[in-house]
């Protein structure tokens, strides 16, 4: 691993992200009661058989997330108990990261695509279950 992707950080300003999302959690709650925002990005577009197009987010996600790669996922939960922020993104790679370049990757927790269907669902039926359909 090389030493620019040690100190690699996103440079702008976090907390305009968070009062937009919590901007829209107040909203979730006002017009439904709560429930859960799922908002993702664009994916990547092949341009030929070894090479992609310039990634280009989708402007919804990176307006509430402020993150700049593909394959990602923000999840906002408008809770009685507390809302929550997740953001679902692709691990770091090392290999890939060679050829596709840098990759923040997941602080806690890596979750395959399967896991990450589990984890929306469960999310899903328990808001479905306290706030109905």
């Amino acid at each position: 691993m090389s030493l620019l992707s040690l100190n690699r950080t996103m440079n702008h300003a976090h907390h305009v992200y968070r009062e937009r999302r919590d901007a829209l959690l107040k909203k979730m709650r006002e017009h439904a009661g709560g429930g859960v925002a799922l908002v993702p990005t664009a994916p990547e577009v092949a341009r030929n058989r070894d090479s992609l197009f310039p990634f280009r987010h989708d402007s919804y996600f990176y307006y509430l997330s402020g993150f700049p790669e593909p394959e990602a996922v923000v999840a906002l939960v408008a809770d009685p108990d507390g809302d929550r922020h997740v953001l679902f993104c692709r691990d770091k790679n090392e290999e890939r990261e060679i050829w596709d370049g840098f990759r923040y990757g997941p602080d806690l927790e890596v979750l395959t695509p399967v896991e990450l269907r589990e984890r929306i669902a469960a999310t899903a039926r328990q808001v479905v279950a306290q706030y109905g359909s």
